[in-house]
């Protein structure tokens, strides 16, 4: 409770940042459509070999602000894949999908990139977990269910962004860093917590 109130507050502080500059002046509107990919980052600890995987991500954004700070929302389904290789007694691979609605929150600080209009823009995400798929070996003679190395993953996820992107006139191109904050849980008693992060290329286009 105390992390999600923490989180609100900076929230609107950002929102409170971008307005502040405009005034008495209407504030900058812009709306459109983003699509990308990304690829899942698990920590390696020796015990289990995390291979990172591609995964897709689509929705939408808004940016409200002036001319040196905005404001930007935005709303997509994002894919994520990681493979989990056990190293301990089973040596056995977890192929784990989780499909999320994740919501970032951005302080954007716009300038130039390379003679380009450029953004750089930092803020807290929620991804709110909408299905997970995990494939591991069924149960044999020799193995349990509880053996095989799971990821206990949340129902609501939290992470924090850094980005950087380029405009085209209405077609936007991002770079971005996302490092999960809360814990993922292994199953394996031994070993018990990772985080997911992503690092995700996207194309936008501004449609209003």
């Amino acid at each position: 409770m105390k992390k999600t109130l923490l989180t609100i507050t900076m929230c609107l502080s950002f929102a409170g940042m971008a307005f502040a500059q405009l005034g008495p002046s209407q504030p900058d509107i812009s709306f459109g459509a983003k699509a990308g990919a990304n690829l899942s980052y698990l920590p390696q600890n020796g015990v289990y070999n995390n291979t990172n995987k591609l995964g897709y991500q689509f929705g939408v954004w808004g940016r409200i602000g002036g001319d040196i700070f905005a404001f930007q929302p935005e709303v997509y389904l994002t894919d994520k894949n990681v493979k989990i290789t056990d190293n301990t007694f089973t040596h056995t691979t977890n192929s784990a999908s989780f499909t999320s609605i994740d919501v970032p929150l951005l302080a954007v600080a716009k300038g130039e990139l390379f003679d380009l209009p450029g953004r750089i823009y930092t803020g807290p995400l929620f991804s709110f977990d909408i299905t997970n798929k995990q494939v591991y070996p069924s149960t044999t003679t020799t193995f349990t269910d509880n053996d095989f190395v799971k990821l206990n993953y949340k129902n609501i996820n939290y992470a924090w962004v850094f980005g950087v992107g380029a405009d085209f006139n209405r077609v936007g191109v991002d770079l971005r860093y996302e490092g999960g904050i809360n814990r993922i849980a292994y199953s394996n008693y031994q070993y018990s917590h990772t985080r997911m992060s992503l690092f995700e290329l996207s194309i936008s286009y501004q449609i209003l």
